[in-house]
Parts: structure tokens; C-alpha cells; sequence
């Protein structure tokens, strides 16, 4: 018999492992170098995952996309920018390996082993610091050729300090 699981306890586990969750609805992503502010922090916080998923297949432009933590792109989290033409409804966008590695697009495949069934949308944490005003973590543009392409976005955090938290922009 299959154990039954109460969600209330699942999401309570879940904060304790990867941190509390923000969603943020799909929108269009931007283009020709503009930036899109997704989430801001309320105090310094530890980032544990950044996840994006295609709600609106791109159009097939040279659009790039980057991450970026402060004003505008102000200290990019990925070390080079990641095409976004081939990205298909369910493309998945995340953050891999160390600070400033690339934005990768993992398209949505069925599972071949334990290691490919659950990508991790973030394998180190990043601290995202808060100084005297909060810092915005948001992504840029590089082309203008993207009409149609939307993310939802997902963010995962652990408090470092009393009343620090996450908010959708």
C-alpha cells in the first residue's frame, strides 16, 4: 500500500533541504539588451536554486539569455549568455556547477538514469547579498528577434538573516 503524504508536510521537508520557494508567472523574456528584474531580496539570503520553464515556445530567433544579480545586469551570475531559439514548450532553464557558469537549456526528455530524472536548478548556492537597498536578481536580453518566448520563473532561498526574504518583482 502506498504511503499517503500530506503536501503541508512534502513543502515543509522541501524548505528545509533546498529553501523557501517563490513563483513567479510566465512572461514574455526581453530582447536587444534589455533586462527583466524577476525577483528582489528583502535582506541577504542564500540562492539554492533559479529555475525557469517555456510556457511559450521561442520564435527561432539568435536570442541570448544571461542571469544577473544587482541593477540591470549589474553582476552577472552566468559566466556567458545561452541561446534560447531551439527552447521548445518545457525547456528548462537553470544554473549548473560553480558561480558563473553558463544559463543551460536542458530540453524535456524522458529520464535514461537516476542522475537525468530531476535536473537540480542550482548545484552550488550563491549568497545573494543586501545592502543599504535590495538587490534585484533578473535576466538580459541580447537580441531583439524574440517575439513570443515565455518563462515561469522559480527561485528557492534560505534566510541568512532575521526578515530576509524573497519577493517577485
Amino acid at each position: 500500500m502506498t504511503p499517503v503524504v500530506n503536501p503541508a508536510t512534502f513543502d515543509a521537508y522541501a524548505a528545509i533541504a533546498q529553501g523557501f520557494h517563490v513563483r513567479r508567472p510566465s512572461a514574455v523574456v526581453p530582447a536587444a539588451a534589455a533586462s527583466q528584474n524577476l525577483f528582489i531580496n528583502t535582506g541577504p539570503v542564500l540562492l539554492t536554486g533559479l529555475l525557469g520553464v517555456t510556457t511559450v515556445p521561442a520564435d527561432a530567433g539568435a536570442e541570448l539569455l544571461a542571469a544577473y544579480i544587482g541593477a540591470s545586469g549589474a553582476v552577472n551570475i552566468a559566466a556567458v549568455s545561452t541561446t534560447i531559439a531551439t527552447a521548445v514548450l518545457g525547456t528548462l532553464f537553470y544554473i549548473t556547477g560553480v558561480f558563473a557558469t553558463g544559463l543551460v537549456i536542458a530540453l524535456p526528455t524522458l529520464p535514461t538514469a537516476l542522475v537525468t530524472s530531476m535536473p537540480t536548478p542550482m548545484i552550488n548556492p550563491v549568497v545573494w547579498p543586501c545592502g543599504a537597498t535590495p538587490l534585484n536578481l533578473g535576466i538580459v536580453g541580447s537580441v531583439a528577434s524574440n517575439l513570443t518566448l515565455s518563462v515561469e520563473w522559480h527561485c528557492w532561498y534560505r534566510p541568512l538573516t532575521a526578515g530576509a526574504g524573497v519577493n517577485v518583482v
